[in-house]
């Protein structure tokens, strides 16, 4: 990574809120390091009543690490739950947001 805060990614990686992350690549490999792990609760009013209730899963690491990640092909655990890949998004500045998904989700249609 050709970044002026390299060192500075790593102290921050390393601080007590990060989790290991254990990503499984397309090819089936797997490696590990060191993410944050944010799951914010969203709430949606549509109108009349109804409403979408949402968690979005973000996982935060350095861009070198989620190198290889792809949406859709890649599985990420965080503390034993697994999770999908939806999106993988770095900012250019040697940090990625990674977009997920409980991989046991269940989509419940109220009527």
């Amino acid at each position: 990574m050709d970044s002026l805060f390299a060192d500075d990614l790593e102290f921050f990686f390393a601080g007590l809120d990060a989790q290991e992350v254990i990503v499984t690549l397309p090819d089936g490999s797997t490696r590990s390091f060191l993410g944050y792990l944010d799951a914010p609760f969203a709430l949606h009013e549509l109108g009349d009543g109804f409403a979408l209730e949402t968690a979005a899963h973000k996982l935060t690491c350095k861009a070198s690490d989620a190198a290889g990640i792809m949406r859709g092909e890649s599985t990420i655990t965080v503390v034993g739950t697994e999770y999908d890949v939806t999106d993988v998004k770095p900012d250019g500045a040697g940090v990625t947001v990674i977009d997920l998904t409980k991989a046991d989700a269940i989509v419940e249609v109220m009527s």
